[in-house]
């Protein structure tokens, strides 16, 4: 039986230590169960993005009452998920203090909590005396001095700009006018949705059948079961532009699925427009169809599917929605 001084995950030493068969209680991590010394042996040789990877999936996947299990296949859902963009760690630790105030104005202190933050911004850890650097980076020049979402004591700022590296443990400080209104246009953003919108080809004069087999039997249930709300522009009814209706729905959604059979141009133009807004896309193709991708994007790692075979192909997609993004808001469908 192993014991453990340090959590197996982002490696943060734990308040007492433990054995793989007794719950983690990580201070980055969160709670979690690992029962398995397979599972312990898959995270020794893990990069330092990909440990991020883990440790802020495990805190985001935090239960009341159900406790997290890690299995191998947990473990490679975790590590394969996008990482987040500098701004998107921001908004994380952003959304996190306003969470924990109790009201506006109130000073917040989280001088001893870096371990915690680590795990919430999903930074990752640097090598030698300050491992904290990306943490303090988003905190101080991003948060505090770029966007002012923050606001600071005097004594703290000049403390502060006495030492340009480092987390600064800023003894308190507060969310600003400013970030309190950043923080609205994210609860209302893509953030807070809970749509996935998919961009495919409809099949034309010949083959409407085809993809209407390919939406209704595989994409749909398969965003559907992931926990969100898929949504497809030709099955809206509105009364503008095609396009506008388009990019707003785009906007609105916390995913997109992709699906690039016919080398249609519009799901082209859809899939950059939203990693243009770091939505994530996951990417989609007939099989036959594989090796005439562009080569802007047939570097992507696609799912492929094959017409006999789309109940296969949905359980790969529900899969690779909750890798990337977790389980959505909905009640789970068997």
């Amino acid at each position: 039986m192993t014991t453990f001084n340090n959590c197996p995950i982002c490696n943060s030493k734990l308040p007492s230590p433990t054995n793989s068969t007794i719950s983690f209680e990580c201070p980055r991590c969160g709670k979690f169960i690992m029962p398995s010394d397979i599972t312990v042996n898959k995270l020794k040789n893990l990069s330092s993005k990909e440990r991020a990877n883990c440790s802020g999936s495990i805190r985001e996947n935090q239960s009341v009452n159900i406790d997290l299990i890690l299995t191998v296949g947990e473990i490679d859902k975790f590590i394969n998920r996008r990482h987040p963009h500098i701004f998107e760690k921001a908004d994380k630790l952003l959304l996190h203090f306003d969470k924990h105030a109790i009201y506006a104005g109130e000073w917040l202190d989280y001088s001893e909590k870096q371990e915690e933050l680590m795990g919430v911004s999903w930074t990752i850890q640097s090598d030698g005396a300050d491992p904290y650097r990306e943490l303090g980076y988003l905190f101080r020049n991003y948060l505090w001095k770029t966007k002012r979402f923050l606001e600071i004591p005097k004594e703290e700022a000049a403390r502060a700009n006495s030492n340009p590296d480092g987390f600064c443990k800023f003894s308190e400080f507060r969310i600003s006018p400013l970030g309190h209104e950043y923080i609205q246009t994210l609860k209302q953003a893509v953030i807070n949705s809970n749509q996935g919108f998919c961009a495919m080809w409809f099949g034309g004069e010949h083959q409407e059948e085809k993809y209407s087999q390919l939406w209704g039997g595989a994409i749909e249930p398969a965003i559907r079961k992931a926990g969100y709300n898929g949504k497809r522009i030709d099955k809206k009814e509105h009364i503008n532009d095609i396009n506008d209706e388009m990019l707003m729905e785009i906007r609105r959604s916390k995913f997109m699925v992709c699906d690039f059979n016919n080398q249609c141009n519009g799901v082209y133009f859809e899939a950059g427009f939203a990693m243009g807004l770091n939505i994530p896309v996951v990417w989609t193709c007939e099989e036959v169809e594989l090796t005439s991708l562009h080569f802007d994007i047939n570097h992507y790692n696609f799912l492929s599917w094959k017409d006999d075979e789309l109940d296969v192909f949905c359980k790969k997609l529900q899969r690779r929605i909750e890798a990337i993004l977790g389980r959505g808001r909905n009640p789970i469908i068997n």
